[in-house]
């Protein structure tokens, strides 16, 4: 799925954890990175985000090839690979369609400065 046609989809939350993956895009970031930006920078959208919350938006913007999930090879203990996402898309391309609603588009104008 291209990226317009992900953000037409996606949901407020998912809109908003993408902007928090935009917001750390140097490299790979951790779902507990991305909470912690989105409830830094982002709660008047959405509220304070629970890590189910932001767990179940990166495996959607994964399921609809905005982001890539990589997994530690070495797993913990418990058998939890922790993953790290990096954006499968142009973030500029991305920013572009955020700015496109209502709500979070000066939020993805803010990331850009």
């Amino acid at each position: 799925m291209d990226v317009h046609a992900a953000v037409a989809e996606a949901t407020l939350l998912e809109r908003v954890v993408l902007l928090g993956v935009i917001d750390r895009a140097d490299g790979s970031v951790r779902p507990d990175e991305v909470r912690s930006t989105c409830n830094e920078r982002f709660t008047v959208e959405t509220g304070r985000l629970s890590e189910a919350d932001v767990s179940r938006a990166l495996n959607v913007l994964e399921a609809n090839g905005v982001l890539e999930c990589h997994r530690e090879k070495n797993p913990s203990p418990v058998g939890k690979g922790r993953p790290s996402y990096e954006l499968a898309v142009d973030a500029d391309d991305a920013l572009a369609e955020l700015e496109k609603y209502e709500g979070i588009s000066s939020l993805a104008s803010s990331i850009r400065e």
